[in-house]
């Protein structure tokens, strides 16, 4: 993992290629869906040079179900033109709207860095991949060289692709977190995808709480009762998974008739994840009133003063 400024152009621009490669696979994939589903749609990206398609479908149906968060429609199109979501759009009435989407949020990006003095600090930026909704009739699953896959699967896989390059060059640490054992096989699936092999990226199973998490977690574990407790209200959460159940995830989804499980924490690569939170740690690790080192303290302090955390 290049964790200085020694990616050269050319590293860049191949990845780019590769990219590209693969994001027409996976648009060839979406034509076999539609001759499994009857269903004509496709993939579309800021970085495709395409305009950002119509979401009121999208924002719509996400008013209306109570696990997605609801954004407003103009932080949806904006994350479009930074070429931070994908748009599944589709002919309804006559005229092409987006009928799903999925986006990365920044969580640690360079004016939030500047507001907590991290600008000359730290220099990865962090993002979470989440904020996702499909109208109900693109929920369907269909084969693909007999394997089952969704739209909700092919644009989580074109958004890591996306941001492959900016992964492997040291600039961007993706990170996210789930409770169901479904999302986990998704991640393990698209991690066994020959491009994120080559480069050894993918959505890597974590914990909260390790000498190489801990820092970073803060910026994504906002949960408040009874889905959970962000580090904002307290640092133990009986949510969490554990070192010992990460181990064990097959047995946990079993006594779930839902699949559910302790919330998992991952990361697009854990050598970039460690390196972030040591830079966080050293940012970090002044002494607290008594004398002790709280460095994860000290961060979330920080971001409460930030109005970080939801309320």
């Amino acid at each position: 993992m290049l964790q200085e400024n020694r990616f050269t152009e050319a590293a860049y621009g191949y990845m780019r290629e590769r990219v590209k490669e693969y994001s027409a696979q996976l648009h060839s994939s979406v034509t076999v869906i539609n001759n499994q589903t009857g269903l004509a749609a496709r993939m579309v990206c800021g970085d495709m040079g395409e305009l950002c398609p119509d979401l009121s479908l999208v924002w719509e149906g996400m008013q209306e179900d109570k696990f997605v968060l609801k954004p407003p429609i103009s932080e949806l199109e904006e994350s479009y033109r930074e070429g931070q979501a994908i748009v599944l759009v589709a002919p309804v009435a006559g005229k092409e709207i987006g009928v799903g989407y999925i986006r990365r949020s920044n969580l640690l990006d360079d004016k939030t860095k500047l507001r907590l003095g991290l600008s000359e600090r730290v220099g990865v930026n962090i993002q979470e991949i989440g904020s996702s909704f499909l109208v109900k009739e693109y929920r369907k699953t269909a084969i693909i060289d007999g394997e089952k896959i969704s739209y909700y699967e092919l644009m989580r896989r074109l958004s890591m692709a996306e941001a492959l390059p900016d992964i492997v060059s040291g600039k961007l640490l993706i990170i996210g977190t789930s409770k169901n054992k479904r999302m986990v096989e998704i991640n393990e699936r698209m991690n066994e995808e020959p491009i994120f092999k080559e480069f050894g990226v993918g959505l890597f199973n974590t914990v909260h709480t390790s000498a190489t998490t801990d820092l970073i977690a803060p910026f994504t574990c906002v949960c408040s009762p009874d889905f959970g407790y962000g580090f904002q209200l307290t640092r133990y959460c009986p949510k969490r998974i554990t070192g010992e159940q990460l181990d064990n995830l097959d047995n946990l989804a079993k006594e779930s008739p839902d699949r559910e499980i302790p919330c998992v924490m991952y990361v697009s690569s854990s050598a970039l994840a460690a390196y972030t939170n040591q830079q966080l740690r050293a940012v970090y690790s002044n002494e607290g009133r008594y004398g002790e080192i709280d460095s994860q303290g000290n961060l979330v302090n920080a971001l409460r003063v930030l109005s970080y955390y939801p309320k």
